[in-house]
C-alpha cells in the first residue's frame, strides 16, 4: 500500500509539472499572437480610416463599386473559392476540435483532418485588401468579419510554423508523442487568433477574450482557452495603442433610476433591436439569395453593387450626404445627440445586405451597431428614455441578436460606454438574443 502511494504521487507531481508546462507555452504562444495580430490590426485599422478619408475626398469613387464587386469575385475565385466562407473557416476548425477533445478517437476522422488545415495563411492578404477596396468605394460594411479572419489565418500559420519547427527540432518527433503538441492545439490558436484581433479592432480586450472562447460555440465554452486568449487580446489591444491607432470614441451615455418602468421601457425596446437583427439576417439572405440567381457569379456581385451606386446617388440627391456608406460611426453620433427618424436604420440596414451580397468584404458587426443605435434613438422619444441610452443599448443588443453572443456583447457595451446601468445594459442584451430567433451572421456556430 505505502508503495502505491508513493507511485499515485510520483504520477500526480509527472501530471502538475507537465500541466505546468503546457500551461507557461500556451502563455508564450498567446503573447506572440497578440504582437503579430496587433501589429496588423493596427494596419488594418489604419487602412480603412484612410480609405474612408479618400472616399470623402473623391465622390466618384463610388462609381467603382460594380467594378471592385467584380474584381473581389474573380480573385477570390481564382486564389481559392473556399475562401470565400471566411469566419466560418475558423468556425469550423475549432468546432472540429471540440469534437476532437470529447472524442479522441475522431481525430482519424478524414473530416476532422481536413479541417485542421482549412483557415490558409493566404486569407489574411487576401480579405486585408479586398476590405480595403470594398471602403475606398462605399461599400456599407464593417471591419470586424475581414479583421477576425485575418486573425484566425495569422493565428493558423503560427501554429503550422510552430509544428514545422518543433519537427526540425526533434527528428524523432518526441515531443510530438509527448504531448506538448497536437494537432488539436489549433483550435486553441484560431480562438487566440480570433479574440486577439476582436479585441484590437475595437479596442476592448475583455469582449475580445470572451469572443475568441465563444464565437464558434456558445453553449461550449473552451475556458482552457482563457487564459492564453486573454494573453493575446490584451497584447494585441496594448500594441494597437501603442501605435495610436485611431478608434471611435463613444460619448457618455446618461443615466436612469432603475425602476418598474424603465425596466419595462429597456423590456420593450430589447425586443424590437432582437426583432431588427432577425430583419437584417433574413434582408441579407434574401438579397444573397437573388444575387445567386445570376448565372455568373461576376455579373451577379456587379449587378447588386451597381444597385448600391444608384441607390447612393439617390442618397445624395435627397440627402445630401453618404453617411449611409461606409462604417457610418457618424449615425451613432448623431443617434447619442437626439432622435433620429425611424426609417435611418431601415436605410442602413438595406445598404449592408445589398453589400453583403455584392460579395463586398468588410464585415457586419458596425452596421449592426449602426443600426441598433439609430432604432434605439428614434426609439427614445416614445419610450421617454435618454437617446443616448437607447442608442447604446440599442447598438449592443442588436449585436447580441445577430451573433448569438449576448456576454460578448454586454462586455462590449461596458467597455465602449462604461459601466452605467449595467442591469438594464444587460436586460437589453439577454433580450435581444432572446427575442432575434435562430437566424445569425455566423454559419456553424453551435448554437
Amino acid at each position: 500500500e505505502r508503495e502505491y502511494v508513493i507511485i499515485l504521487r510520483m504520477s500526480e507531481r509527472r501530471l502538475t509539472w507537465k500541466a505546468a508546462v503546457k500551461a507557461s507555452l500556451w502563455l508564450v504562444r498567446g503573447s506572440i499572437v497578440g504582437i503579430c495580430i496587433g501589429l496588423v490590426i493596427s494596419l488594418f485599422v489604419t487602412s480603412i480610416e484612410l480609405a474612408s478619408h479618400v472616399r470623402s475626398e473623391n465622390w466618384w469613387l463610388y462609381l467603382l463599386l460594380p467594378a471592385v464587386a467584380a474584381f473581389t469575385v474573380f480573385v477570390y475565385k481564382k486564389i481559392g473559392k473556399s475562401l470565400d466562407l471566411g469566419t466560418t473557416l475558423a468556425i469550423d476548425a475549432i468546432n472540429s476540435m471540440i469534437v476532437t477533445a470529447l472524442n479522441p478517437s475522431s481525430e482519424t476522422d478524414p473530416q476532422i483532418a481536413q479541417l485542421q488545415h482549412r483557415v490558409p495563411l493566404r486569407l489574411a492578404p487576401v480579405v486585408f485588401g479586398a476590405s480595403v477596396l470594398s471602403h475606398v468605394v462605399g461599400a456599407s460594411a464593417g471591419k470586424e468579419g475581414a479583421g477576425v479572419q485575418i486573425g484566425t489565418s495569422i493565428a493558423g500559420g503560427l501554429s503550422r510554423l510552430e509544428r514545422h519547427l518543433v519537427a526540425l527540432a526533434t527528428k524523432n518527433k518526441t515531443v510530438l508523442k509527448r504531448g506538448l503538441y497536437n494537432d488539436r492545439d489549433l483550435g486553441m490558436w484560431l480562438i487566440c487568433g480570433s479574440g486577439a484581433a476582436f479585441g484590437a479592432l475595437f479596442n476592448a480586450p475583455v469582449a475580445g477574450t470572451l469572443f475568441g472562447t465563444q464565437v464558434a460555440s456558445p453553449r461550449i465554452n473552451r475556458l482552457e482557452a482563457m487564459a492564453p486568449c486573454l494573453t493575446a487580446s490584451y497584447i494585441a489591444c496594448w500594441i494597437a495603442n501603442l501605435l495610436k491607432t485611431g478608434y471611435h470614441r463613444f460619448p457618455l451615455v446618461d443615466t436612469v433610476a432603475l425602476d418598474v418602468s424603465t425596466v419595462a421601457k429597456v423590456l420593450i425596446a430589447a425586443m424590437c433591436f432582437g426583432l431588427l437583427s432577425r430583419l437584417f439576417c433574413i434582408a441579407s439572405k434574401a438579397c444573397k439569395k437573388i444575387v445567386s440567381k445570376f448565372r455568373s457569379p461576376i455579373v451577379g456581385a456587379a449587378s447588386a453593387a451597381a444597385v448600391l451606386a444608384i441607390l447612393t446617388l439617390v442618397e445624395w440627391k435627397l440627402l445630401g450626404t453618404t453617411a449611409f456608406n461606409g462604417l457610418g460611426y457618424q449615425l451613432i453620433d448623431t443617434a447619442y445627440l437626439g432622435s433620429v427618424a425611424w426609417w435611418i436604420p431601415l436605410i442602413k440596414l438595406s445598404f449592408t445586405a445589398i453589400t453583403l451580397a455584392a460579395a463586398l468584404k468588410g464585415g457586419e458587426v458596425v452596421p449592426l451597431l449602426v443600426c441598433g443605435a439609430t432604432l434605439g434613438s428614434a426609439m427614445s422619444g416614445l419610450l421617454g428614455l435618454p437617446p443616448s441610452l437607447l442608442a447604446s443599448y440599442g447598438a449592443v443588443a442588436t449585436l447580441a441578436g445577430a451573433t448569438k453572443l449576448p456576454v460578448v456583447c454586454f462586455m462590449l457595451g461596458i467597455e465602449f460606454f462604461g459601466a452605467t446601468n449595467p442591469a438594464l445594459l444587460f436586460l437589453a442584451c439577454t433580450v435581444g438574443y432572446l427575442t432575434s430567433g435562430n437566424l445569425g451572421i455566423y454559419q456553424k456556430q453551435l448554437l
